[in-house]
């Protein structure tokens, strides 16, 4: 299983994303809003992911972390 996101799995992407329909939008769940939906954010429950990119934060050193 990859990245769930949202305490009721409102965003889950599963293995081999790009090649099965294992992937699911739950919404709303965790994240509610006036038109939260899975129909709205993926177009259907079930979905396989075509492309993605995967994103990182880089840790600035604060001052306590400089010696």
């Amino acid at each position: 299983i990859g990245p769930i996101f949202g305490a009721g799995a409102d965003l889950m992407i599963g293995n081999n994303c790009n090649t099965t329909v294992d992937s699911y939008s739950n919404l709303p769940h965790t994240y509610d809003g006036e038109h939260a939906s899975n129909v709205v954010l993926m177009g259907d429950y079930y979905f396989n992911v075509v492309d993605y990119e995967v994103f990182t934060l880089n840790h600035l050193p604060s001052k306590s972390d400089r010696h």
